[in-house]
């Protein structure tokens, strides 16, 4: 280790006396303060230069005297010192300013500044004179200058001889400058001062170049600093000696990069010890830097440049030390005490960026104890013959701002007595600094607690971050070094909501990179602030509040767009500022980051010197819009950088206010210690999730943070905290956990620690093992992902319960929540799929399964849509699994539980609000155990409730209680209503609290420093009873009422107590502008809104019955008041006017419940126009017109009329049916676009509204359907089997009837067509498909029953029976044999099948029907040419293959099946690959099934019709199939002939399970596990494709293309997830079923 010692510089003040021969030497810059002090006011700066507004206006009304008016003025358009001093009379006329005071301005300026310079000019020449007559004692002796005129000036120490000529030269302009602007007599140069001849250089050069920024020099005798110099600044002239402790400067440009190492070393060494020698004789400490220009260099004096560094910093400390030694000669000791090792201070560009060059600083404290009376010689290196010698004998000291050798030109007689007086006064200036090192002692003070300060200020008042008065923190830092980063640990322990960072390179070597390594955070530009004015889009975009952002203001240099580059002040003054501006407008917006809660640090780390500094910029920005300093906090890296932080500040913000929200007194290291500190004492120090190894691993921070939807619960949650070393501190805690919890607070983790901790119960209800062993049967599945529901009441307990399975399995599983179910899918899967693979390290192994809590999803879609993207997710990181990786633990609210266990009975739990005994036993021991530890158990209202077991009675007399003293007019009062009417008609609504404040009037503005105005604050005591603040959505704060059943009561009471009707509740809180105004939460109070009042009710999501309404409106009209129902609506529409929804609402209320249709029709035009694919707003439109239809031809009405439809009234019904029609045929079109499950209303309501029309043409007199004959022509008509030229016009209204069909012939010879498909087409969606989800089933047997009763309204009006055909018998033969076939739905594929799921009491029905339609089709083919009844042919096969099963005696077996199997052989010759013919191919699949005697072209043509049918299935089912799949109407079974074909009912008799269970079998695929269905299906084997999505069979058959390749036969997986990853090609079994897309694997076994 090297000898260095450290030592802190001193502060001390002025000296008093001064040797007369070194005054010459005194800075005049000091001389000229002192005379400007005197001459001014002390209010004011010494100069002009250095006055702001406020002295500006000052010295205008004081001095000047102008009118307050024009000084006002003049502060307006921000005029200062600078901008005063070069006003003209134009300018000033300008600003509108009379002539008379204009002159009176310019006198008054030029006075001023004049008799500044007089002063000046006297004071600098009096002191001049004085020093004159000591300075020829200091002549330089003439055997130095033959010496140097020997070695050269180049290199020759001190000053050159050049140097000493061009000083001369400017002194002597001095004098001139003196002599004519202060009157003074003439000086020769020896009077001048060194400092003014710099001055006039500086002040020369300022002319000629461009005015660079004044930067200070780096603190003293600090080796390791963070001061950093700016290229092209300059710093402060050459001094001289001061006050002894006040260091002195010396610049050195040393550029010396061509030279080699070694004269690099020498020249360094030598400038050194030259310096070094003459601050230790003269006593005073020193600062010699490397890398400064001056003017002869070409740049200004004192400019910063740099040097470049080459290699190791090390080689000028070790290079220095041995010059020491060596040429100190006996003194070298003292001097390794004095020099301070060489400080290299980073120089970086005007944008700071990274230069890789230095200042190279040396500091000299010759200290009185080291020193003492010694006189210090020292040896040179000069360069002789490129060769370094030695000269020896230099005695240098501190003259001025200069360093002169003594010794050097004297004759040795004038030598001596220099050296003797040179000793005297070395004694004098030891016993002086030993005087000033004394008193700089003393002045030192202790200063204030810093670490208390900013304890207190960063979390407003409190003493740690667990319960700061803070929400939220955002930092503004500028570039840190190397020795800082060290020091800056806490801002990775702080949650920071931004970080606006003015380091270019932050991401690459600063704080940026040093934080991301172990924490989370997005890297963002300010402009992608400003791409959105929604606070909600804006947050769900940038990933606000769940992660970091960090916003590069200055740009970053590792990116490669120019919009990016860094940028120098100036720049960013010209292309940055207003976006940056912009950027604190809309961090500091009340809807992003709520008032008084958020605080802005800004942390300084590299010196600001420039009132245009960005970082001083975005300190007023801040102050500007934050409307004060109240939640700011300034933290400085030293006390130098805070002074030079607050001469700048000062201009616009008050001195004292900054110092009061500083922290500057305290080091780095000390600010890092203390916040670490005060870091949570919540989060366990170290957190470990379990492994499939059984072991744990460590779950990295930053890891943690990446998966910013999640919140992990690991294995020692809430454990190994510094919480628990605090006893008290710890029950403090639990007290308040406990507390917050029972009062109807959201449960935590902390909940069950204490319980544990405790060893008291928490209360389980009883169906916490049923759901626990649900979640352990989830694991057995082969499917990647299975979904556990959990249905509940509101308000009893099934969150609670959800989080105890996750307390439960944490140690077993890796246990997760979701943050906000509302967000995005995609990337939640992402992150459970990391959580899934973290930490484990073969890739083969089974994983950890997950158990991944989602609560509050509002619809089943979002369970489905999350369970698909997982599997998705899981796919495409290859993750291995036998069994379920992860279980989707769903909890979600319902008011009717039990119905949505219906559909998932074997997967789902349910928990009600009634309390079985043992609950309530349980309830009424922990209420007594409460009551001993807390006297406020009555307002554990949540506890009490359940306790209670939801007695309707106590809820109700709670609520009373609690409204008991309510203002009705209050604000507070309205935030009660509002939440009130949300919470009881909406689950999981809530207001943001924002938005609270805003209705509230809480001010943007803290009144107080340590007690920010909060919500709570300000809340009645019916509020602070009735309302509870939790974070229900990830992003914001909410406010919602803390029980859903006193909401309910609440709403009541207020109605029926307190004269406040819940529409008018309605009514008011939609008028109330303030909760609309701020968008943060805006998007889900919208929601919210639009739910609570368009929303109606449905048994499939739970629902107790299907509402023609939403409830509000229901429980509204209910008392028969339609108008306020109206008022309610229309006061929707005004709110939401742009939202095509609320149109369609009040469309539906004015056609269902006022019968309007001129108003329907008016709002259902505008829903249309603001949502023109919306296939729901075009069955609306559709439906006014049929009800229109229905209520204006009412056929009761009409059928007991004895007059016949008039041709008038028909046109309009005419009108009406082409006008719905319209609009169901859009919404088909537009419901084949829809992601949802597919919409049918439009083929329900074409087919409805066409078959009532027909009823309507029955009661013309053209085709009275009385009259048999005509009600036929009617049909064929219809039918478009004759014309209306065959139509009798007997009289004037039958022809006015043809006349008005012909003019709508296009429609009429649509009508029954159009009827006809939309009634297959909702036969097939029904029939041949099914439901994706089981939840969907409720609709489907709506469906169902209404396409039933649809198609006997269609046979009655188009298929007359076999008793109105007679009649015809004989000329209608083949018509009457396909009416009857038609009759009985075995003219399309979709009837027949229907016979296969007939009930088993209509199976006699069926079996005659079937029985017929067979026969008739036997005609129908015997009559007819083979190629022109291929259908036919199709549909009798079907026919004859489901008689074969429903027949209680199987007909013919094996000559059957030979027959039909040729049949369709010849058919699919006869067709070919026509995709026309689905019901072709779904045979042939099924008779070409390879058995033990199928030849290679039975393979062959097995696979052609494979393909066939995927392309006949897609293209006659598009549209159906995205939203339905389809069913396997037969599996293969072991015996033969048309036995093989099992149908699905002959399953589930070999099951015998019935009801939901028998459902739930077959969604889980367990009914393949049974074993009598296993007894009765064949088995098959095959080989899985390396994508895992097909099985091809294995049947022994090789290709016509060679023997090498066999024909593929694909079969589709139904569970895609049963086949192994890894583009595994595996060999599995599977039991085969034949659906119309394909055959289709069930039960994938791996062999």
């Amino acid at each position: 280790m090297l000898p260095w010692k450290h030592k802190q510089a001193s502060v001390c003040g002025e000296i008093n006396t001064e040797f007369a021969w070194e005054r010459c030497m005194v800075d005049g810059k000091a001389s000229i303060s002192g005379a400007s002090r005197r001459y001014n006011k002390p209010s004011l700066p010494t100069t002009m230069e250095q006055w702001g507004l406020e002295d500006v206006r000052q010295w205008l009304l004081h001095q000047v005297r102008i009118l307050p008016k024009h000084a006002d003025k003049l502060f307006e358009e921000e005029v200062t010192g600078p901008v005063i001093q070069e006003l003209t009379k134009e300018d000033l006329s300008k600003f509108g300013i009379p002539l008379g005071q204009i002159m009176l301005i310019i006198t008054k300026r030029d006075n001023h500044l004049k008799g500044v310079q007089d002063k000046e000019g006297q004071e600098t020449g009096k002191q001049h004179k004085e020093d004159a007559e000591h300075a020829t004692s200091s002549t330089v002796p003439s055997h130095k200058i033959t010496k140097t005129s020997k070695t050269g000036n180049a290199h020759h120490p001190g000053k050159s001889n050049d140097s000493l000529v061009d000083d001369e030269n400017l002194a002597k302009k001095i004098v001139k400058t003196t002599e004519s602007k202060a009157g003074v007599t003439s000086t020769s140069p020896a009077d001048i001062n060194a400092s003014d001849v710099t001055k006039i250089r500086n002040t020369k050069s300022v002319t000629t170049t461009p005015i660079h920024n004044q930067c200070s020099p780096s603190p003293f005798d600090l080796l390791h600093t963070s001061h950093r110099y700016i290229k092209g600044s300059t710093l402060p002239p050459e001094t001289g000696k001061i006050n002894y402790l006040e260091p002195v400067h010396e610049y050195k440009l040393y550029k010396c990069q061509d030279v080699d190492e070694v004269s690099r070393m020498k020249k360094f060494c030598n400038e050194v010890l030259r310096f070094a020698s003459g601050c230790m004789n003269r006593r005073t400490n020193g600062t010699i830097h490397f890398g400064i220009g001056d003017t002869k260099s070409g740049y200004s004096h004192g400019e910063v440049v740099g040097v470049h560094v080459n290699g190791d910093k090390s080689k000028f400390e070790e290079s220095l030390l041995q010059n020491i030694s060596k040429h100190f000669k006996n003194d070298s000791d003292d001097a390794v005490e004095c020099i301070r090792p060489p400080r290299f201070v980073e120089v970086i560009s005007e944008s700071h960026m990274s230069l890789n060059e230095f200042v190279i600083e040396v500091d000299i404290e010759p200290g009185s104890q080291i020193c003492k009376e010694t006189v210090y010689e020292v040896d040179q290196m000069v360069l002789v013959d490129n060769n370094w010698k030695i000269d020896k004998g230099h005695i240098f000291v501190r003259k001025g701002s200069a360093t002169k050798d003594l010794m050097a030109n004297q004759k040795e007689r004038v030598s001596w007595e220099m050296r003797k007086k040179l000793d005297d006064n070395v004694k004098i200036w030891t016993k002086e600094r030993e005087a000033k090192e004394k008193k700089g002692i003393q002045k030192k003070r202790s200063g204030e607690n810093g670490g208390l300060k900013l304890m207190k200020l960063i979390t407003a008042g409190k003493e740690s971050f667990d319960d700061s008065g803070y929400e939220h923190y955002i930092l503004v830092v500028n570039k840190a070094d190397k020795k800082q980063l060290e020091h800056l640990e806490f801002v990775k322990h702080i949650n920071w909501f931004a970080v606006l960072d003015f380091d270019p390179e932050s991401d690459q070597s600063g704080l940026c990179n040093q934080v991301r390594s172990t924490k989370a955070a997005n890297l963002h530009f300010p402009e992608q602030f400003l791409d959105s004015e929604d606070a909600s889009s804006l947050i769900k975009n940038l990933h606000l509040y769940n992660q970091t952002s960090w916003i590069f203001c200055n740009g970053r240099s590792n990116v490669c767009d120019k919009k990016y580059r860094p940028m120098d002040p100036k720049q960013f003054q010209k292309e940055r500022s207003n976006d940056f501006n912009q950027l604190v407008n809309v961090i500091c917006r009340r809807d992003i980051m709520p008032a008084g809660k958020y605080l802005v640090v800004f942390l300084v780390l590299l010196k600001v010197e420039q009132l245009i500094d960005p970082m001083m910029e975005a300190y007023f920005d801040f102050y500007k819009t934050m409307k004060g300093l109240t939640d700011i906090l300034l933290i400085t890296d030293d006390s130098e950088s805070f002074e030079s932080w607050i001469s700048l500040a000062r201009l616009k913000v008050d001195e004292i206010d900054v110092q009061n929200r500083s922290v500057y007194n305290m080091p780095l290291k000390n600010v890092n210690a203390t916040l670490l500190k005060m870091q949570g004492a919540t989060r366990s120090n170290t957190r470990y999730l379990c492994t499939s190894s059984k072991g744990p691993c460590v779950l990295a921070e930053s890891d943690e943070d990446s998966w910013s939807y999640l919140s992990v619960m690991c294995q020692n949650e809430c454990k190994d905290t510094d919480l628990e070393k605090d006893k008290t501190r710890l029950d403090d805690f639990r007290k308040h956990v406990e507390q917050a919890f029972y009062k109807g607070g959201k449960v935590s983790p902390w909940n069950f620690y204490f319980a544990e901790r405790s060893k008291k119960a928490f209360i389980k209800r009883d169906s916490f093992e049923t759901l626990s062993n649900t979640i352990e049967s989830a694991l057995k599945y082969d499917s990647s992902v299975k979904t556990v529901h959990l249905f509940h009441h509101p308000g009893c307990g099934g969150t609670t319960l959800a989080w105890n399975m996750l307390w439960n399995f944490r140690e077993k599983y890796r246990c997760a929540a979701v943050k906000d179910s509302q967000t995005d899918f995609q990337e939640i899967s992402r992150q459970v799929v990391d959580l899934l693979m973290y930490g484990e390290m073969d890739s083969n192994a089974c994983y950890t399964p997950v158990l991944l809590l989602v609560d509050n999803l509002d619809e089943n879609e979002g369970i489905r849509t999350l369970q698909s993207k997982l599997r998705a997710a899981i796919d495409e990181r290859w993750v291995r699994y036998d069994n379920t990786v992860v279980i989707i633990l769903n909890c979600m609210r319902s008011q009717e539980p039990e119905k949505r266990q219906k559909y998932t009975i074997l997967d789902s739990v349910i928990l009600k609000q009634e309390l079985s005994i043992s609950e309530q036993e349980t309830f009424k021991q922990k209420l007594q155990e409460l009551q001993k530890e807390y006297d406020t158990v009555d307002t554990f209202l949540s506890f009490m409730i359940m306790a209670e077991n939801f007695d309707e009675k106590y809820i109700e007399n709670a609520a009373r209680n609690m409204l008991k003293g309510i203002d009705k007019h209050s604000k507070n009062t309205k935030l009660i209503k509002y939440l009130a009417l949300m919470n009881a008609y909406v689950k999981n609504s809530c207001i943001s609290v924002a938005t609270c404040e805003a209705l509230l009037d809480i001010p943007t503005v803290q009144s107080t420093i340590w007690m920010p105005l909060t919500l709570q604050r300000v809340w009645s005591e019916q509020a602070k009873l009735l309302l509870q603040i939790d974070r229900q959505y990830s992003a914001f704060e909410s406010v919602r009422m803390k029980h859903h059943l006193v909401a309910e009561q609440v709403v009541k009471l207020l109605e029926n107590e307190y004269q406040c009707p819940r529409c008018d509740i309605a009514i008011e809180f939609l008028r109330e502008n303030d909760l609309f105004t701020l968008s943060m939460g805006r998007e889900m109070l919208t929601k919210f809104v639009k739910s609570m009042i368009i929303t109606r009710d449905k048994k499939e999501h739970g629902a107790e019955a299907d509402t023609r309404f939403s409830r509000l409106l229901e429980d509204i009209m209910q008392p028969n008041d339609n108008e306020k129902a109206e008022e309610v609506l229309l006061c929707t529409a005004d709110r939401f006017s742009e939202n095509p929804f609320v149109a369609q609402a009040l469309a539906r209320f004015y056609y269902l419940q006022k019968s309007n249709f001129t108003e329907a029709r008016k709002w259902a035009k505008k829903a249309k126009g603001l949502a023109s694919t919306s296939s729901y707003i075009a069955d609306t439109n559709g439906q006014i017109c049929k009800h229109e239809m229905k209520e204006v031809f009412d056929l009761k009405a009409l059928k007991s009329e004895k007059d016949f439809l008039s041709s008038d009234r028909l046109e309009k019904a005419l009108t009406l049916t082409e006008e719905a029609c319209g609009f169901f045929k859009e919404c088909q079109r537009c419901a084949k676009k829809e992601e949802d499950d597919l919409n049918l209303s439009g083929y329900f309501g074409e087919v409805d509204v066409g078959l009532y029309f027909v009823q309507l043409l029955g009661l013309t007199k053209l085709f009275d359907n009385t009259n048999p004959v005509l009600k036929s022509k009617m049909i064929s008509y219809l039918k478009g089997s004759i014309d209306l030229h065959e139509m009798p016009r007997e009289d004037e209204e039958q022809q006015k009837t043809v006349n008005l069909l012909k003019s709508k012939e296009y429609v009429m010879i649509n009508l029954y067509r159009n009827i006809k498909e939309s009634l297959e087409t909702l036969d097939d969606a029904t029939k041949l498909l099914k439901p994706r989800h089981a939840e969907n089933d409720i609709p489907e047997s709506r469906h169902l029953q209404s396409i039933t009763n649809m198609y006997k309204r269609y046979i009655a009006t188009f298929c007359p029976d076999e008793s109105e055909q007679q009649q015809e018998k004989g000329s209608y033969s083949e018509l009457q044999s396909r009416t009857k076939i038609e009759r009985r739905k075995g003219h399309r594929l979709a009837g027949l099948m229907s016979y296969l799921t007939s009930e088993e009491k209509k199976k006699e029905d069926a079996k005659k029907d079937l029985s017929l339609i067979v026969h008739e089709y036997e005609k129908i083919i015997s009559n007819s040419p083979p190629h022109n009844v291929l259908t036919e042919r199709c549909n009798l096969v079907m026919a004859t293959i489901i008689l074969h099963w429903i027949h209680s005696r199987r007909i013919e077996g094996a000559g059957l099946y030979a027959r039909l199997q040729q049949d369709v052989k010849e058919i699919m010759k006869i067709t070919k690959k026509n995709i026309n013919h689905l019901d072709l191919f779904f045979l042939a699949t099924l008779f070409l099934w390879p058995t033990q005697k199928s030849t290679e072209n039975d393979i062959l043509q097995l696979q052609t019709s494979i393909e066939t049918l995927h392309r006949a299935f897609r293209k006659k089912f598009n549209g159906l199939s995205r939203t339905r799949q389809t069913l396997a109407f037969f599996f293969l079974g072991k015996d033969t002939a048309l036995d093989r074909f099992l149908p699905r009912f002959k399953i589930d008799r070999e099951s015998k399970v019935h009801g939901k269970t028998l459902r739930q079998l077959w969604l889980n695929g367990d009914i393949f596990k049974h074993p009598r269905v296993k007894d009765i299906l064949q088995r098959m084997n095959g080989t899985t494709d390396e994508r895992g999505q097909t099985i091809y069979l294995d049947h022994k058959m090789c290709s016509p293309q060679g023997p090498g390749e066999s024909i593929k036969i694909p079969v589709r997986p139904v569970n895609p997830s049963q086949i192994r990853r890894g583009r595994s090609i595996e060999q599995v079994s599977f039991f085969v079923g034949f659906a119309l897309d394909g055959p289709i694997a069930y039960n994938v076994q791996p062999l």
